[in-house]
């Protein structure tokens, strides 16, 4: 088991350290799954409650953190495509695509080293297709570029406990 927080704070040496006993109503067939997993896990009612707040206490705090750089993937991706929408209409220069560029390959290097989820294919697919295009984007290599997106996403989405 694992506890975080406020639930490490009821143990001391194995021991429950708490000021005495409250009770809490639920419905009967939630009662019945506490039950259940008591009896299969060898556990009093409270340690699968306590185990179970502890989870999603984890898993919420390690979702705010995936969505946080699925926001900061988007924002970067949508400001480099932004760019060379605005390039294509010769109101700005190579310099602020490749500012956009950096901004970009930064956010996703960040998620590979932090977050372990490869990320360098996407980042040297767009450097490439940007040189060989001398920083033009093609509606065909942003749809590309758009599907690696898409499937970086659904990689950050996966919760792992």
């Amino acid at each position: 088991m694992f506890y975080i927080g406020f639930l490490r704070n009821l143990f001391v040496r194995g021991r429950v350290m708490a000021k005495g006993w409250k009770r809490v109503n639920v419905p009967t067939p939630i009662c019945a799954v506490i039950d259940r997993l008591a009896e299969r896990q060898k556990r009093a009612r409270w340690e699968v409650v306590a185990s179970a707040l502890a989870t999603y206490i984890a898993l919420r705090k390690e979702l705010d953190k995936k969505l946080w750089y699925i926001f900061k993937v988007l924002n970067s991706f949508v400001y480099l495509k932004v760019a060379l929408q605005l390039k294509s209409q010769g109101i700005i220069n190579d310099e602020f695509v490749k500012e956009q560029l950096n901004k970009f390959t930064k956010t996703m290097w960040q998620i590979q080293e932090r977050l372990h989820i490869k990320t360098e294919h996407i980042v040297a697919m767009i450097q490439e297709d940007l040189k060989r295009t001398n920083y033009n984007g093609t509606s065909k290599m942003i749809m590309k570029w758009n599907d690696e997106v898409k499937q970086l996403i659904k990689n950050l989405l996966v919760i792992k406990p």
